[in-house]
């Protein structure tokens, strides 16, 4: 992803702003004669085809991977239109084991309660979760389990939601793919071990 500083003239006047575009692998090798900015204007040209752009600027790079912030909630970039979960679901421990010793002989009202709470702490530790569908359909899974294999599924596919890789809930819709507008978005740069850190920082 390239993040582009742009200019577009309109019938009044010249509009300048900040975008994220996708670079494909195919344009990255095709391009390679051209500079970083030729590939910019290309790359705004593209994405804008109906507007007139008059010159573009690349600013950085984005790799995959790449961790960020965003909502105040740490990511790292997949692509343009989907991201992955930078941090680890910790279950509390007295829910965990209340999770660990549950069976077939726990009571339903008991197992609706260890479900929902462990959600509830899904919400806590990922608010971006609490803007869609997600907690409606929640609700909705709380009332259906009527046994322990029933809880279990259900609690297997909030630890897929909360997964910080490519694995993602069907059921629950844990895809992050709600389009991320430049100005939103701070890098984050981190040793290879991970032990350093610096302060998140804007793209521009």
């Amino acid at each position: 992803v390239i993040v582009v500083k742009l200019m577009e003239q309109t019938k009044k006047q010249i509009v300048e702003k900040i975008d994220l575009i996708q670079l494909s692998v195919l344009e990255d090798k095709q391009w390679q004669h051209l500079s970083n900015d030729e590939k910019a204007l290309k790359l705004a040209s593209r994405k804008y085809s109906t507007k007139k752009i008059i010159a573009a600027t690349w600013i950085m790079k984005l790799s995959k991977y790449q961790k960020f912030m965003w909502n105040n909630q740490m990511f790292y970039l997949a692509s343009m239109k989907e991201r992955h979960l930078a941090t680890q679901f910790i279950v509390p421990k007295e829910l965990l084991m209340a999770y660990l010793q549950a069976n077939e002989q726990t009571s339903v009202a008991k197992l609706q309660t260890i479900y929902a709470t462990i959600a509830e702490e899904m919400f806590k530790q990922y608010p971006i979760y609490r803007e869609g569908n997600m907690p409606k359909k929640v609700a909705e899974f709380t009332k259906d389990i009527q046994n322990f294999e029933q809880m279990t599924k259900q609690v297997t596919e909030i630890f897929k939601a909360t997964a910080n890789n490519a694995t993602r809930s069907d059921s629950l819709g844990s895809r992050l793919s709600k389009v991320m507008k430049a100005a939103e978005i701070k890098v984050v740069y981190e040793s290879i071990t991970g032990l350093k850190v610096r302060k998140p920082k804007e793209l521009y």
